[in-house]
């Protein structure tokens, strides 16, 4: 981290204002969140899922009445019809994650398929860790 010109420093409070409101900000965060929504179809953020087994978990009560309404029809490879969910809506759609264990969720069925998957670190992670120590890498 110092070769890239950080240093590790003790951390103290700063004001910022960044206008988050005003007209041209607004605008292009509306610009970056539906960039940002494309993008995270090349993510490992997504199962699929049988309809039959959407109902089933509905009548089961494992997920909310309605939820297919969060879903997306998709063919998969095989030609067999299932509802794309991010993997965050529900717990109970994990363990039809294929491929849970490397990376938590798989790639969209919607994806480009001549795109490169895409792996990001998270900024939610980041703020925690941020927010709850005393010292950071600054530059």
């Amino acid at each position: 981290m110092k070769y890239l010109g950080f240093a590790w420093s003790r951390r103290t409070k700063t004001f910022y204002n960044n206008k988050h409101e005003d007209e041209a900000v607004v605008k292009e965060r509306i610009s970056f969140v539906g960039d940002y929504l494309e993008l995270e179809k090349l993510m490992f953020r997504w199962v699929q899922i049988p309809p039959a087994e959407v109902e089933r978990m509905v009548n089961e009560e494992l997920v909310e009445k309605g939820i297919e309404k969060f879903g997306a029809p998709v063919t998969m490879p095989n030609g067999e019809q299932r509802i794309e969910f991010h993997v965050d809506i529900s717990e109970s759609f994990w363990p039809f994650i294929r491929n849970s264990d490397a990376f938590g969720g798989d790639l969209s069925e919607r994806r480009d398929r001549e795109s490169k998957a895409i792996i990001m670190f998270g900024q939610d992670e980041s703020q925690h860790e941020a927010i709850f120590t005393r010292y950071c890498f600054e530059i």
